[in-house]
């Protein structure tokens, strides 16, 4: 059996920088940020990027359940483009072998919304294709810590609309409770646990969230922190976008990861 590159992990003291906010992300490349990669779902005989993830392994990505679950799914309507800055453009697509979804997912809203995803060949790791570190066991982050999200969908362009280029924008963190109270007001109240990360452009303000971005990582310089999870869309930016804690799965993630 081939065995998958070795998954790593960091454990590491984290301070907040002073956040350089901007409303509209930047445009960059694959080779700047090679462990992202696209989510795509067939859809009447065509592919939509769907969804976003990370590289932990030559085999294995990380995503939301969210993406990989749900009554009518279907793996064989999965797959996976890495390497690629624009959607639908070059990069290697592999298809899934089999995905494993947090045990806990559902139970309680949007906990443990993370996938440990099999592919069914393995990546060419190189310069547009790389895995990233991942946080360690049991680190949180502390408020006003900023992060860097990556993806394809208007939560990091801004706007109503996105391009088909990767794009960034660094992110402030929320505290637990206040990010709680944004979403105990809403018609459809959401479930906030200390599992997850809320991010907003600044401290006081949240960020619009595109269901694109679903599985679109967070990164503290190049550890993977977070996965966007959800959030509130056309908001004029008042609720925070809500992120699975990385921190509190890691060691599930590594037991997963071992095939």
């Amino acid at each position: 059996m081939v065995r998958a590159s070795w998954i790593v992990l960091l454990v590491a003291a984290i301070s907040s920088p002073a956040l350089s906010s901007q409303d509209l992300g930047t445009p960059v490349t694959i080779q700047e940020h090679p462990s992202v990669v696209q989510v795509e779902v067939g859809v009447l005989g065509t592919w939509v990027q769907q969804c976003a993830g990370a590289v932990i392994t030559n085999y294995h990505i990380l995503s939301n359940a969210y993406c990989f679950s749900g009554s009518y799914y279907d793996r064989t309507n999965r797959r996976i483009r890495a390497g690629a800055t624009n959607r639908y453009e070059n990069g290697q697509v592999v298809y899934v072998l089999i995905e494993y979804n947090y045990p806990d997912f559902g139970i309680l809203g949007k906990d443990g919304d993370l996938s440990v995803v099999r592919l069914q060949s393995n990546l060419k790791l190189g310069s547009d294709i790389q895995q990233t570190l991942i946080l360690g066991q049991g680190i949180y982050l502390p408020s006003y810590l900023t992060v860097t999200a990556l993806g394809w969908g208007s939560t990091i362009q801004g706007g109503e609309s996105s391009n088909n280029q990767l794009h960034r924008l660094d992110l402030v963190t929320h505290n637990y409770e206040k990010c709680m109270e944004h979403f105990q007001v809403l018609e459809e109240p959401e479930i906030i646990t200390e599992n997850m990360i809320c991010v907003g452009r600044q401290y006081d303000t949240g960020r619009d969230f595109d269901g694109r971005d679903i599985g679109a990582p967070l990164f503290y310089e190049n550890t993977l922190v977070g996965l966007l999870s959800f959030g509130k869309s056309q908001a004029n930016d008042k609720h925070p976008a809500v992120a699975t804690n990385i921190g509190s799965y890691s060691n599930w993630i590594v037991s997963v990861a071992i095939d």
